[in-house]
């Protein structure tokens, strides 16, 4: 779940670089095949700047860490969930451990000096 929120933090984000609205890049995702509940959800909530816990990302936090301990336990390598870990602690060092995990993607807008808002064409 994490990775997915990840992905789509990142893909807004360079979607609000790009000049793009986010809005229509949601559309997108909701109808290619690779698409996700996790998109759709949080994707609105993200444009709405909702992050009122129905996950909290402290507990996220909790369960990243203890995949981490079990990878390194079994020796299985687990590098893209090592780098949303730290997205995740990112986020909640800011203080939004108490917001909804989709608050992990704070700390990549933080990092990318923008936030994804939803804008109406002209």
């Amino acid at each position: 779940m994490a990775t997915q929120i990840e992905a789509l933090g990142e893909a807004m984000i360079l979607a609000t670089k790009a000049g793009l609205n986010p809005k229509d890049v949601l559309d997108v995702l909701h109808v290619v095949d690779f698409r996700s509940p996790i998109f759709d959800g949080m994707g609105k909530t993200l444009l709405e700047r909702d992050f009122t816990p129905s996950f909290a990302l402290k507990h996220m936090l909790k369960d990243a860490n203890l995949i981490a301990r079990l990878a390194q336990d079994l020796n299985s390598p687990t590098p893209a969930a090592a780098l949303v870990r730290e997205t995740i602690k990112t986020a909640v060092n800011q203080g939004w451990g108490e917001e909804n995990a989709s608050a992990l993607i704070k700390a990549l807008e933080l990092e990318a000096g923008v936030t994804v808002e939803c804008y109406k064409k002209l």
